[in-house]
């Protein structure tokens, strides 16, 4: 098509305009939604750290009251770490982590999956630390150990 001859208004007809169908434009759209976010003041996002941090602490403390023995709260505190990865933590191996809290790789990851994944998948929510099987390699894993007699507890 001939720029020149679009751009001097004289585009063909072609029945309809871009202007009639305003509304549908998706760069519309997407500005019309810019329009409507609006930028969270200084005071919200604190209120919202706030918020968030009271939950991580009701989180890690709601054994307290019952219970008060300091090395749970460690041990809960560790296995939420090790889940999302804090640089604290993030270096070391689940029997590294196990060893230093003094108990064992097996407890500490049934832990992170009773502390940290099922609140979130109860959610509706998908949980998976990197350092995690994916569901369906634990279910072949669980079979492949099925009848192995050289297992604590069995």
């Amino acid at each position: 098509m001939d720029h020149q001859f679009y751009y001097d208004g004289n585009a063909p007809d072609l029945g309809w305009s871009a202007h009639d169908h305003e509304g549908g434009r998706p760069d519309k759209i997407i500005m019309d939604a810019e329009d409507e976010v609006r930028e969270l003041s200084q005071r919200q996002i604190d209120r919202v750290r706030s918020e968030t941090m009271m939950k991580v602490l009701n989180f890690v403390l709601e054994d307290w009251r019952r219970d008060s023995d300091l090395e749970s709260v460690g041990r809960k505190v560790l296995c939420m770490a090790k889940f999302v990865a804090h640089k604290a933590v993030d270096d070391m191996s689940l029997g590294e982590i196990a060893k230093a809290s003094g108990e064992t790789k097996a407890a500490l990851s049934a832990r992170i999956r009773k502390k940290c994944n099922r609140p979130i998948e109860a959610a509706g929510g998908v949980a998976q630390a990197r350092f995690q099987q994916s569901p369906d390699q634990r279910a072949v894993s669980a079979k492949a150990q099925m009848g192995n007699k050289n297992r604590a507890g069995k």
